[in-house]
């Protein structure tokens, strides 16, 4: 998938994961760029007791957010390429699942 540029002024955040079954960790790799396709700001997280490829994507997705929050970005759009994420990141009913303290993280942010 290309990447497209945010309208704008806004500023695209991207997420990914890499997570290891082996050693039950992730790393979250953001960054954010402008209309321009300049890059803003990136980071790289590790998170340690990860238990699955679902859990990596959500907390790459709640780094995504911080990022965009510490950079003080008033415009943003978070992008990412896990589905299962963002579902529930825009439903806002009840989650049970293993996800359910991240998707509440993102929801008040």
């Amino acid at each position: 998938m290309q990447w497209l540029p945010p309208l704008g002024d806004a500023i695209k955040v991207n997420f990914d994961a890499c997570f290891s079954s082996r050693y039950c960790s992730s790393f979250s790799r953001v960054f954010a760029r402008n209309n321009g396709s300049s890059i803003m700001t990136v980071g790289t997280i590790s998170h340690c007791f990860v238990p699955s490829p679902e859990v990596a994507e959500a907390y790459a997705c709640v780094n995504a957010l911080l990022l965009a929050r510490d950079a003080d970005f008033i415009y943003v759009s978070i992008e990412g390429d896990a589905l299962t994420v963002i579902n529930k990141a825009n439903c806002r009913g009840d989650d049970r699942s293993i996800l359910r303290s991240l998707v509440k993280q993102i929801h008040h942010m």
